[in-house]
């Protein structure tokens, strides 16, 4: 019971209760009453379709660019575009993807964005001026480690998290679904060494070669560089404007596009720098603060520790100052590869000095996959067997059913939906789970799966987030160190606390005749 409280002071505590009920009505909201199959759903207080917002709205107004300026982060859900929990109007914004100008169609959930707008009084509502999407990473999957949770394109590891998308060409829609040799587009974050995937497609027009990283082992001469490892040879390669210098330096954030990938050398034919790329977007928004500093967002992953006061998040220089505040973490705890929100100005010399850095935690140790018994928008809640699961302002929406809804929001959910649920144990009664992804799917095997945290168990039965799961002789059992375990020797191993996954039927409402029961580690499965 000590490692389940432990497990549990840890655990997610959402910003805000899907606080985007302004964002809702601006887009026409959905409806309440009946689901059209004689169930019941309960419409949020006063009519309407939205969610009720939090005291405070979905940010704090004194902070980045809730005063007007750039957000740097993933795209969770459309009606418009959502990130970092706030609707941005994008109807007279210019989107461009991969360079070009393109519709918000073009966009998808998973792609890491820079949206230069303005954020309303309410907190969760935008206007977005411009918005930038740009694939990090594209070519051929050389290798694929499952149980380390990553693999390779292009020399490069790509990391696969809890919240990562993988499109629906890929079956099961998980690193599991990956080949060797599919040729991938990929969205995500830039870390020391790696790529940190938030969302991945096949690339059906095998269009050739990209890869953003920092240029080391720079010959000027030769004409040649390499990107963690990766070598390029930029002998026939175009090169942009904006290289500070006029050429290419070493430790320059650059963007490489081939045709030719041979021996494991890409042969570059356009090289753009992008260096701050906030900074560069400044020079061209109109939504700087009353003292003239640029205000921003952004989130990711530490790509390098400079200094006790300086690091890199995705690349862009970041300073600590006296001033600055911290949550759920301090200076100290700053390191390669951690997660990390940054709210705060650009300077006059393009570095992003902070005022709040936040701590995120990418652990997500709860999935649900079930039909939806239950939906009260007015709470953002929706419930699945029993349990009841909390919508927030950041949670990914996506419909891989055959509805293919877009924008698929929570209004759009139905009472009988099958949805996969990713997600972490709330801290608040009001719910059991905290949902960060939200896919629906087709359920094709009238299966349900479950994993969470043991509460309590005694031969045949175990609880697992208030779900009675009952086990019977021919229910097959795996612990970690033992792939055939029998029913007693499983039952003998486990205590409340640990992490098990589950896979069945349900047969009442809160209830699960179990197939198959796994030990799992202390985080989550990919």
């Amino acid at each position: 019971m000590i490692e389940l409280l432990s497990k549990l002071a840890k655990i997610h505590r959402p910003t805000a209760a899907l606080a985007v009920a302004a964002a809702l009505a601006a887009c026409g909201g959905g409806s309440g009453g009946s689901s059209g199959d004689g169930s019941v759903v309960t419409p949020p207080p006063g009519g309407g379709g939205g969610v009720t917002p939090p005291p405070g709205g979905g940010g704090d107004p004194s902070i980045g660019i809730d005063r007007g300026g750039l957000l740097y982060a993933e795209i969770t859900a459309f009606g418009s575009i959502v990130v970092r929990g706030v609707r941005y109007d994008t109807t007279n914004a210019a989107v461009t993807v991969d360079d070009l100008p393109a519709a918000q169609s073009a966009l998808s959930v998973g792609d890491v964005v820079l949206v230069a707008g303005t954020v309303n009084e309410d907190g969760v509502t935008g206007v977005a001026e411009r918005v930038i999407a740009d694939d990090v990473l594209e070519g051929a999957v050389d290798s694929i480690d499952l149980a380390a949770g990553r693999f390779t394109v292009l020399e490069q590891t790509v990391m696969v998290t809890a919240d990562t998308i993988f499109d629906d060409d890929f079956t099961p829609r998980t690193l599991e679904g990956l080949t060797t040799g599919d040729v991938v587009e990929i969205a995500g974050f830039i870390g020391d060494g790696q790529f940190i995937a938030t969302r991945v497609e096949r690339d059906d027009d095998n269009d050739g070669f990209e890869i953003v990283g920092y240029v080391t082992s720079l010959d000027s001469g030769a004409r040649t560089f390499a990107i963690n490892g990766l070598a390029v040879d930029y002998s026939g390669a175009s090169l942009d404007d904006d290289f500070p210098a006029g050429a290419i330096a070493d430790g320059d954030l650059v963007e490489v596009e081939g045709t030719v990938f041979d021996s494991g050398t890409l042969f570059a034919d356009d090289i753009d720098f992008w260096g701050n790329r906030p900074r560069l977007l400044c020079d061209d928004f109109d939504g700087d603060d009353d003292d003239g500093d640029c205000e921003v967002e952004i989130e990711g992953y530490v790509s390098a520790v400079t200094s006790d006061t300086s690091f890199e998040l995705n690349g862009i220089r970041v300073l600590i100052n006296a001033d600055t505040a911290f949550e759920d973490g301090t200076a100290a705890d700053i390191a390669i590869n951690v997660q990390l929100e940054v709210d705060g100005f650009i300077n006059a010399d393009g570095v992003i000095v902070a005022e709040e850095i936040d701590f995120e935690d990418d652990d997500r140790p709860i999935e649900i996959e079930a039909p939806v018994q239950a939906i009260d928008l007015g709470n953002g809640l929706v419930t699945l067997l029993g349990i009841r699961v909390q919508m927030t302002a950041t949670t990914r929406f996506e419909d891989f059913s055959a509805a293919q809804a877009f924008p698929f929001r929570a209004e759009d959910i139905r009472v009988g939906d099958y949805l996969e649920i990713i997600g972490t144990p709330a801290a608040d009664a009001g719910a059991d789970v905290v949902a960060t992804k939200i896919e629906r799917a087709d359920d094709d095997d009238n299966d349900v799966s479950l994993q969470g945290f043991v509460e309590s168990l005694a031969l045949p039965d175990l609880v697992i987030l208030g779900v009675t799961v009952q086990t019977t002789a021919n229910t097959e059992f795996e612990l970690r160190d033992n792939d055939d375990a029998s029913q007693a020797e499983f039952f003998g191993a486990i205590q409340p606390g640990e992490l098990v996954d589950v896979q069945g039927i349900q047969i009442s409402e809160a209830a699960i005749l179990a197939d198959e029961v796994e030990q799992e580690d202390d985080e989550i499965d990919d």
